[in-house]
């Protein structure tokens, strides 16, 4: 599927049980601090991960067994390497578990211009502030746009327009958590951590879809 081009049906792609040791150790645009995290903690021993194709590119969706943690662009390859530096010989089951399931059917409605707003569970782990930012992104409509002033205003400190937007910088969850309607003053599209040709495609894709049913 050609990047940035017209969209088509999300797919998720088939695979087993994985032994990160025969993983290849090519880039793939994941924080492996939280899935580290998430494999030495004691309750959170079943990660589950799953590639998909988007229109923007493969992503790689992990989740527990209670909500999505991460959804980013990539693929699996170098999880290898990432994960090695922090974990002996850990393996993750790369299939779908419900939550994954719910994901690749509501991104594929989302990416068909069908679905404006996203209800599968999300499982993150970060600070206070972090996660008050990031759940305040919930609160931005589908379609619209808002600054990151209005965002620090969202959440009660004006004064932290730096900390909101490096907040959404470390945004483990693309679309669902939607840090693509955050815009500089002016409207002028400033960082996105997987790229601005991706925020602008996601902004000007929801625009299109703003008169279409839910």
């Amino acid at each position: 599927m050609k990047l940035f081009g017209g969209f088509g049906v999300m797919k998720t792609r088939r695979c087993l049980l994985v032994d990160l040791t025969l993983l290849e150790t090519e880039y793939v645009a994941m924080d492996s601090v939280s899935l580290i995290k998430r494999i030495k903690s004691p309750d959170r021993t079943e990660i589950f991960v799953s590639e998909m194709t988007s229109p923007l590119g493969d992503m790689v969706g992990c989740s527990t067994s209670d909500g999505i943690f991460k959804l980013t662009f990539g693929t699996l390859q170098n999880l290898k390497r990432q994960i090695e530096d922090h974990a002996s010989n850990p393996k993750l089951h790369c299939s779908r578990n419900s939550h994954l399931q719910q994901l690749a059917k509501e991104l594929d409605e989302y990416f068909s211009g069908q679905r404006k707003a996203f209800e599968v569970a999300i499982d993150v782990q970060a600070t206070e502030f972090r996660t008050l930012v990031w759940r305040k992104l919930k609160n931005v409509p589908y379609g619209d746009r808002i600054t990151y002033l209005q965002q620090a205003e969202m959440v009660g400190n004006p004064k932290a327009v730096r900390a909101v937007a490096a907040a959404n910088g470390k945004n483990p969850i693309a679309v669902v958590l939607p840090c693509h309607r955050v815009v500089g003053v002016g409207g002028n599209l400033t960082g996105y951590a997987w790229g601005l040709d991706r925020k602008r495609w996601l902004l000007d894709f929801e625009r299109s879809n703003l008169g279409s049913n839910e």
